[in-house]
C-alpha cells in the first residue's frame, strides 16, 4: 500500500521535512516570505502549486484574469462567449476549480480561462510563469492585512504579465495606475481599454464600447448593472476579439449571460421589496461601486465584517448619502467604520437571519435591501459565499 510508505507530521512544522523532499506545494494561502520556503530555496528545493504544475503540463492556449474586483464576472463572460462561439472551453482557477481536475481531458486546440488570485499569481511568478493572454482588470486598496503596501499588492498582480514572451497578448485597463505600470513592464504585446481615453483599442463612450473608432456593443443592453460591470463587459470583449470571435456572436453570448451567484444578485421580491445579494463585496470599494450602481431607491443596507485594515472614510460619506438606513454585522471593521456613518438609522444584527428580517421590517414596498458587506466574512461566516447562503435562505424564510 502506497499510503505506508508516505511519513505524516501533524500539527507542526518541522526544518528537515522542507529540507529533504523533491518538491514543495504550496498552499495559497502560505506567505511566499515563509521562512520555511525560504530555507528550501537556499536548498534549490522547487516549490510548486496546484497552478504552476498545471502550466508545465497543459499543451492549450491559456487566457488568465486578475484584478481586485471585477475577475469572476470577467473570468465567467469570457468563458460563455468563448463557448457560445463554438470553442471547447475549460474554466477554473480562484473559480473554485482546480485546473489539475480537468487536466488529462484537455486537448490542445482547446481555451483555458483562469480567474487569479496574486496568491495564486505569486506560485507564477516562482516559477516564471505567466498566462498566454493575460487581462488584468484593476489595482484596488484590499489584502493589505497580507501585503505590506499597495506597491507590494501590486507587484503581485503584475506577475501575470511579467514572464509573458513578446508574441503573448497583454490587456490592461489604461484608467488605472498599477495596471498601467504593468503595462509599461509587459514583454508582451499590450492591448489597453479605457474608460476615459478614447485613443486606446477599446473605449467606453458612455455605455458604447468603441473598438479601433468603430461601436461594437451598446453596454446597456448587458445584463449587468453599473459602470464598473461596463467596464468589465468591454474587458471581457477585449479578450475574446484576439480569437476573432465575430461581434454577432459576442452581442448574443452576452445577452444570456447571467450574473454570478453573490455579484448584485437578485434574491427576490417579497411585498414590493427587492433583495439583492452582493456578498462578494468584501472592500469599501467595491461598496461604493455596488451603491452607485442602484441608486435611484431607498436602500436598507446590510453591512459589515471583520476588518482588512482598509481606508472606510469615503465608503462612510457614500452610504449617508446613498442608503436610507443600515444594520451592521459585527466584527473588528464594523467597530472601525462605525463612528464615521452619520446617518440617523442604524441597527445592529448578531446573525443573518436576525439582519434580515430587521431589514424587511424596517422597509416598505419600492425598498431595497441591499447585503453589501464591506468588509471580511471571517467570524461569523465561514466565508462570503456561507454569508451569501445565509442571506439567500433568511430572505426564502419571509415567505414561510
Amino acid at each position: 500500500n502506497a499510503l505506508d510508505k508516505i511519513t505524516w507530521v501533524l500539527g507542526e512544522h518541522r526544518d528537515e521535512d522542507f529540507l529533504n523532499c523533491y518538491m514543495i506545494i504550496r498552499n495559497p494561502g502560505v506567505p511566499i516570505e515563509s521562512s520555511y520556503l525560504q530555507k528550501a530555496r537556499e536548498k534549490n528545493i522547487p516549490i510548486e502549486s496546484d497552478l504552476s504544475l498545471f502550466f508545465k503540463l497543459c499543451k492549450a492556449h491559456i487566457v488568465g484574469i486578475t484584478g481586485t474586483r471585477g475577475k469572476s464576472t470577467t473570468t465567467s463572460l469570457i468563458a460563455h462567449i468563448l463557448k457560445n462561439a463554438g470553442k471547447k472551453v475549460w474554466l477554473g482557477g480562484n473559480i473554485g476549480v482546480s485546473p489539475l481536475s480537468f487536466l488529462d481531458k484537455i486537448k490542445e486546440e482547446d481555451i483555458i480561462v483562469l480567474e487569479l488570485s496574486s496568491w495564486l499569481l505569486e506560485s507564477l511568478g516562482e516559477n516564471k510563469l505567466s498566462p498566454n493572454t493575460s487581462v488584468y482588470l484593476n489595482l484596488l486598496p484590499d489584502h493589505l492585512n497580507r501585503y505590506e503596501d499597495m506597491e507590494a499588492y501590486g507587484k503581485a498582480k503584475a506577475l501575470i504579465t511579467k514572464h509573458q514572451k513578446k508574441d503573448e497578448v497583454f490587456i490592461c485597463n489604461f484608467d488605472n495606475e498599477y495596471t498601467r505600470k504593468a503595462a509599461n513592464d509587459s514583454p508582451a504585446k499590450v492591448v489597453c481599454f479605457s474608460s476615459a481615453d478614447e485613443s486606446k483599442e477599446y473605449f467606453l463612450e458612455g455605455s458604447k464600447i468603441i473598438e479601433n473608432g468603430k461601436e461594437i456593443l451598446d453596454a446597456n443592453n448587458v445584463p449587468l448593472r453599473g459602470k464598473h460591470n461596463q467596464v468589465n463587459v468591454m474587458a471581457a470583449v477585449a479578450t475574446v476579439r484576439q480569437f476573432d470571435i465575430p461581434e454577432d456572436k459576442i452581442k448574443q453570448s452576452i445577452s444570456s449571460f447571467v450574473s454570478l451567484p453573490g455579484r448584485l444578485q437578485f434574491i427576490d421580491e417579497i411585498e414590493g421589496i427587492t433583495f439583492i445579494n452582493d456578498t462578494t463585496s468584501t472592500t469599501p470599494v467595491a461598496t461604493m461601486a455596488a451603491l452607485n450602481a442602484l441608486e435611484g431607491r431607498p436602500i436598507t443596507l446590510i453591512i459589515g465584517g471583520s476588518d482588512k485594515g482598509l481606508d472606510c472614510e469615503e465608503m462612510a460619506k457614500e452610504i449617508d448619502e446613498h442608503a436610507q438606513r443600515l444594520i451592521w454585522l459585527p466584527g473588528e471593521g464594523t467597530d472601525r467604520c462605525k463612528p464615521l456613518v452619520n446617518l440617523a438609522e442604524q441597527y445592529e444584527a448578531d446573525s443573518m437571519q436576525i439582519a434580515v428580517k430587521q431589514a424587511f421590517t424596517l422597509s416598505q414596498a419600492g425598498d431595497m435591501v441591499l447585503l453589501y458587506p464591506g468588509f471580511a466574512s471571517f467570524g461569523l461566516f465561514k466565508n462570503e459565499f456561507d454569508r451569501g447562503d445565509q442571506f439567500n435562505e433568511a430572505v426564502g424564510e419571509l415567505k414561510k
